[in-house]
């Protein structure tokens, strides 16, 4: 198991693994065209590429035996989508491919998170 840091080149990949994660678990919930719009706003090249650039955006990849199982996202300062709290760290997406959950890997993200929360000496996750 490898937890790494989403390089701006590999962009194109978690915009795809973004989509079919998302939509493995919500697609049941939500309309085929609110769902294509949201990929676009939240999901676009543009936004994932400005995501990876800003300092305060730190996105990761899960990797079992080499292969991506998910994702987690997390987000500090300016970049939190909730401003309610000063020196805080939000843990803003954990997913992870239908093929691996129910093995504790959100556990494993989740802990990495708070990991990465206590270097950063935040006051609240």
């Amino acid at each position: 198991m490898q937890i790494d840091p989403i390089r701006l080149e590999e962009v194109s990949v978690l915009q795809e693994l973004a989509k079919q994660t998302f939509a493995e678990t919500f697609a049941h919930d939500n309309d085929p065209e609110e769902l294509e719009a949201f990929f676009e706003e939240a999901y676009s090249l543009e936004v994932l590429t400005s995501e990876l650039s800003d300092p305060n955006c730190q996105h990761y990849f899960l990797r079992i035996d080499h292969q991506i199982a998910g994702y987690l996202k997390l987000n500090q300062g300016s970049a939190q989508t909730e401003q309610e709290l000063e020196n805080a760290f939000e843990i803003q997406r954990i997913y992870l491919l239908q093929a691996y959950q129910g093995r504790g890997l959100g556990k494993v993200l989740f802990e990495f998170a708070l990991e990465k929360a206590e270097q950063s000496s935040c006051d609240w996750v």
